[in-house]
């Protein structure tokens, strides 16, 4: 009997270090128009996303709700894009996102956190945020931090993850953000926030689109940036490298080393800097190269002043963490 019962433990041991080693694919399909897809999608990233290589393939998946993925030693090949509904009053109620991004308390729909991944779209997948939507609905209405919009792509506790060649089409609001990881790599981003409302020609109907917000981003920047629709936030988090990188947007793009491109936008933010009493922010190492500023239409979007600036604020308090007094800072 108790040769059996560890000949038993033993086989068993064996079994779940043998499903570690042996690779595990998952094969996804878009369901069709009008179709959920979050459940099978989440279903294939829990049985593959440890170990293994998840395939979506090409088409569009549509996502009803927020979304985590946990990725330890896999791959994910996203030929499709993630099609997040574009019913504004759902995504604005606090239970229909996530606030890992602690500073102005902010909201992501998609989360990926783990270690050792990849996820490779190929240039042909990523994201749909469906952005005219909400930024029609805003057209003629306030906006402030933390106020629900959610950040298109988020990447948080990540430890050596890499994002390539990933499509994010009409973000909300900001399109990327990093959160507490360390060595992170981003080959190929490109995000566009162009307005096709001709209600607002010629304004700035896509602010807070940032194509990349780096705040406490240690080695390579360490800042606070102000929240539109960047291009990528990064949060407390350690060597994040940013490589071709093509942003359209309404807000601050910036990004770090490598065949960088903004079209319109606020150009290429350090800042906004010292918001918080208590909470410094230190800048050092800043290298930016090949970078390309393009002034679009003022028709299509009016905002290019400066190619890069600095931002602080003046020494006066505004606000208490996480929102603050909007995050701007001065020129």
């Amino acid at each position: 009997m108790k040769l059996s019962l560890v000949v038993y433990i033993a086989t068993g041991l064996l079994g779940a270090f043998a499903s570690k080693m042996r690779p595990t694919t998952c094969t996804v399909r878009p369901l069709g128009a009008g179709k959920d897809d979050t459940s099978q999608v989440e279903t294939a990233i829990a049985r593959c996303g440890h170990y293994g290589t998840t395939v979506l393939g090409p088409g569009e998946y549509n996502i009803t709700r927020k979304m985590t993925w946990d990725l330890v030693s896999s791959k994910v090949d996203l030929h499709g894009y993630l099609n997040f509904i574009p019913d504004v009053q759902y995504w604005l109620n606090a239970n229909s996102t996530y606030r890992v991004v602690f500073i102005q308390d902010q909201a992501s729909w998609f989360v990926v956190t783990g270690k050792d991944f990849v996820i490779d779209a190929y240039n042909t997948g990523g994201i749909i945020g469906n952005g005219q939507t909400w930024w029609s609905f805003y057209g003629n209405r306030s906006r402030s931090d933390g106020d629900g919009r959610p950040i298109a792509f988020t990447l948080s506790n990540v430890t050596r993850g890499t994002v390539k060649n990933f499509r994010i089409e009409s973000q909300p609001f900001w399109c990327n953000t990093v959160a507490d990881s360390s060595d992170v790599v981003y080959d190929g981003m490109y995000c566009n926030a162009t307005n096709q409302d001709p209600l607002y020609a010629g304004q700035n109907v896509v602010p807070n689109t940032d194509g990349q917000r780096l705040i406490r981003l240690h080695i390579l920047v360490s800042q606070l940036t102000r929240a539109t629709a960047t291009g990528i936030d990064t949060y407390r988090s350690d060597n994040v490298k940013l490589l071709n990188w093509d942003i359209t947007c309404g807000d601050d793009c910036l990004a770090i080393k490598g065949n960088v491109t903004c079209r319109g936008g606020n150009g290429i933010a350090v800042g906004s800097l010292g918001q918080y009493v208590d909470l410094p922010d230190i800048v050092d190492h800043l290298m930016i190269e090949d970078a390309k500023m393009v002034r679009l239409d003022p028709q299509v979007q009016p905002n290019m002043g400066s190619g890069l600036y600095l931002k602080t604020w003046t020494g006066t308090v505004n606000g208490v963490p996480p929102t603050g007094g909007g995050g701007g800072g001065g020129g």
